[in-house]
């Protein structure tokens, strides 16, 4: 079973609720990244996700062996505003029929977003908190958590331990 938090946004375009849920796409999508999630949040404790794995046996896959490139302070931390100092890593792969696709690594801190486009990612290793821009739902992103943020999500990220994600960017 995938655990995924899959944000459904409602008429007016706020974030609904998460999902758990072993749905046959959200396996396939899983099975497409080759990566095995945990079956639970809990189990994922601070390990990371290795290939065929159930991400708690510690042993990274190729994934989080990769070399990432510095790409600086991300560009919408607000000094100030924000707390922390994140930077970003990221490596882009062949986006193939997506408008992008890759993995991304960031520092701890925080930032505001609007999305304008889809994004769907797997967590890989480390810990962040996205919070809607209300305020009313958070989601804890924790190593296998597969989650999807649509086009139009505003809200907050609050890394509090270096994460890497792969991830893929849609319309």
């Amino acid at each position: 079973m995938c655990y995924c938090c899959v944000s459904h946004a409602d008429s007016r375009g706020r974030i609904a609720m998460p999902l758990r849920t072993n749905g046959v796409l959200v396996l396939a999508l899983c099975a497409l990244l080759a990566v095995a999630s945990a079956a639970d949040a809990a189990a994922a404790d601070d390990a990371t996700c290795s290939n065929g794995g159930d991400c708690s046996d510690g042993n990274p896959d190729s994934y989080l062996a990769e070399t990432l490139e510095p790409q600086g302070l991300h560009k919408l931390w607000t000094s100030g505003v924000d707390i922390g100092s994140p930077h970003v890593s990221t490596k882009a792969f062949p986006a193939g029929d997506t408008l992008a696709t890759g993995l991304w690594e960031c520092t701890p801190g925080s930032w505001s977003i609007t999305r304008t486009t889809t994004e769907s990612f797997l967590v890989l290793r480390g810990r962040a908190t996205l919070t809607n821009a209300d305020g009313g739902l958070r989601i804890e992103l924790a190593p296998g958590i597969w989650h999807v943020t649509p086009t139009g999500w505003s809200g907050r990220w609050e890394v509090t331990e270096t994460i890497r994600k792969h991830f893929v960017l849609t319309p």
